[in-house]
C-alpha cells in the first residue's frame, strides 16, 4: 500500500512540476505547450486508477463523476474566457487539466485564487507597461516574453502564473498533498 500511495504522491509532484513549467513557459514565451496539460491529465488518470484498482479505497479521491463534472465545468468556463479573449488556448487547456485533480471541492477555490492572482498580474502589467528598465530583461528573455510584451505596450498576461497560484492554493485548501502523505505513513 505504501508503494501505491508513494506513486500517487510522485504523480502529484509531477503535476506541480508541470504547473511550474507552464508558468515559466508562459512568462518567457507567452505560450503553454500542449504536453503540459497532457502530462497533468495523464498523471491524474494514473493516480486515480491506482487508487481505485489497487487500493480500492476512496481515502484520497471521490467518485469518478465528480472529477468528470469538474473538468466539464472548467472546460466550459475556460473556453468562454478564451472565446472572449481573456485567456489563451493553452491557459484554457491547463485550467481544464488541473480541474481533474481538484474535483468539485477545489474548483471554486481554484477559480477564485486564480482570478485574484490574475488581477495582481494585470495590476503589475499596468504599472510596468512601457518601462525602460524592462529592456535588458526583455532582451535576455526574447521577443515573445512577457517583459517584451510589456515594453511594447501590449495587454498580454502570462496567465499560467495565475493558474499556478490558483492550483497551489486549491491543493492546499482541499488538503490533497497532506491526504496523500497521511496515507503513505498510515499504510506502512
Amino acid at each position: 500500500m505504501m508503494i501505491i500511495y508513494s506513486l500517487i504522491f510522485i504523480l502529484f509532484l509531477l503535476t506541480v512540476l508541470m504547473l511550474f513549467v507552464a508558468a515559466l513557459s508562459d512568462f518567457c514565451k507567452m505560450q503553454i505547450e500542449n504536453y503540459v496539460s497532457i502530462v497533468i491529465v495523464s498523471c491524474f488518470c494514473i493516480a486515480y486508477l491506482l487508487s481505485i484498482f489497487t487500493i480500492n479505497d476512496v481515502a484520497i479521491f471521490d467518485a469518478w463523476w465528480i472529477y468528470l463534472l469538474s473538468v466539464l465545468i472548467a472546460f466550459i468556463l475556460s473556453f468562454a474566457m478564451f472565446a472572449v479573449g481573456i485567456i489563451g488556448g493553452g491557459d484554457s487547456k491547463l485550467i481544464t487539466a488541473i480541474a481533474a485533480w481538484l474535483g468539485l471541492k477545489g474548483l471554486l477555490v481554484f477559480m477564485l485564487y486564480m482570478s485574484i492572482a490574475g488581477g495582481i498580474l494585470a495590476f503589475l502589467a499596468v504599472i510596468l507597461k512601457k518601462r525602460s528598465f524592462l529592456k535588458p530583461i526583455a532582451h535576455k528573455l526574447g521577443d515573445k516574453s512577457w517583459a517584451n510584451s510589456l515594453l511594447e505596450g501590449k495587454n498580454a498576461l502570462p496567465y499560467g502564473i495565475a493558474i499556478l497560484a490558483g492550483a497551489i492554493g486549491a491543493f492546499i485548501y482541499i488538503d490533497l498533498p497532506q491526504n496523500i502523505i497521511n496515507q503513505i505513513y498510515t499504510n506502512n
